[in-house]
């Protein structure tokens, strides 16, 4: 791979990609595990070039699972996606049709769009290849994976010298943890229907059109899961474009509940999880420590420095009054 700030060679890439001239490229903001880019051919068409960050065994192939996922759901009528154009594997790179509009956020997008589209993700679990597609980032075959999830991030960060990480873990995300497994049911439920999930969804992920069309973007977690999972992570997105209202996330809730009314465990499964997603998330945010994550953002032009690992640690502690918050407000009383 070309070093990042190589931009010749990226453009000698992508033009060989599209047997076509292009008029140069400009940074889109977003991305925190690719380089994404919009160019122009020399006929004048827009496109999206995202520029996968690789490391040799570090598991989730990226470029691969986004563009099966996109041909995949394009090739069965989704036209609320991008349209895959063309790929270089050895390269890391895809281009992809860019779509015009502006990324909402919690006042400006609608639960009803991110709902419509799971209601068209759900009807296509019986489509033909949907078996083929693997399973989502971080899935969960059963609700307890979770445990184990969580114990593994937390170990890999318990490895990282730096004290304002190792006060938090033990002053604040230590208490959290015991009390959570202490309180959990000592026989979990098994898991239920899996559903072709975005996994990381929200409106941070969408665009909206300057027609009012909400487009959904960003594949590169997408495949099985349980849908208890998807409706808690929805929930506690941290991301800056999310951070659904109570009402809001109700209304998640519910939906995702009524779309699901045959899976007669979901209600249960989605509320013993949201607090263990949301120690989950606590850590999650804290991959600006590890220098595998800081190496992946810095890649995206996002450099970590002090500042950030301060923000980093606001953040996750923000996550934990959330998870706790959530809990009470959307399922009031103990799991029995």
């Amino acid at each position: 791979m070309a070093a990042p700030g190589d931009s010749a060679a990226l453009v000698a890439r992508i033009q060989a990609l599209l047997g076509a001239g292009i008029s140069g490229l400009a940074r889109l903001g977003g991305g925190r595990n690719s380089q994404v880019w919009l160019t122009v051919s020399d006929a004048g068409r827009r496109y999206v070039v995202k520029w996968y960050y690789t490391v040799p065994g570090a598991g989730r192939d990226r470029l691969d699972a986004e563009w099966r996922a996109l041909v995949f759901l394009r090739a069965r009528g989704l036209d609320c996606v991008p349209r895959p154009v063309t790929r270089d594997a050895s390269a890391n790179l895809a281009v992809f049709e860019y779509i015009a509009g502006r990324v909402p956020d919690a006042e400006t997008g609608r639960v009803e769009s991110l709902l419509g589209f799971m209601g068209r993700l759900l009807r296509l679990r019986q489509a033909p290849g949907a078996s083929e597609l693997p399973p989502a980032a971080d899935s969960l075959p059963r609700p307890a994976t979770v445990i184990g999830q969580i114990q593994a991030r937390l170990d890999r960060l318990r490895l990282v010298p730096e004290p304002s990480l190792e006060r938090f873990l033990r002053d604040e995300f230590d208490p959290a943890w015991r009390r959570l497994r202490s309180e959990a049911p000592k026989v979990w439920p098994d898991g239920g229907p899996a559903i072709l999930s975005p996994s990381d969804f929200g409106f941070h992920n969408a665009i909206l059109s300057p027609d009012g069309r909400m487009y959904f973007v960003d594949f590169e977690y997408f495949g099985w899961d349980d849908p208890a999972k998807l409706i808690g992570d929805t929930i506690l997105h941290p991301h800056e474009n999310m951070g659904l209202s109570e009402a809001q996330s109700r209304s998640w809730l519910d939906g995702m509940l009524e779309l699901h009314r045959d899976d007669a465990g979901l209600s249960r499964r989605a509320r013993l999880l949201l607090p263990f997603l949301a120690l989950k998330w606590s850590l999650i945010l804290l991959n600006e420590f590890l220098p595998l994550d800081a190496g992946r953002r810095a890649f995206a032009g996002r450099v970590p420095g002090p500042e950030v690992f301060t923000h980093q640690l606001e953040k996750a502690q923000r996550m934990l009054e959330k998870g706790a918050e959530m809990e009470r407000a959307l399922f009031p009383g103990r799991l029995s």
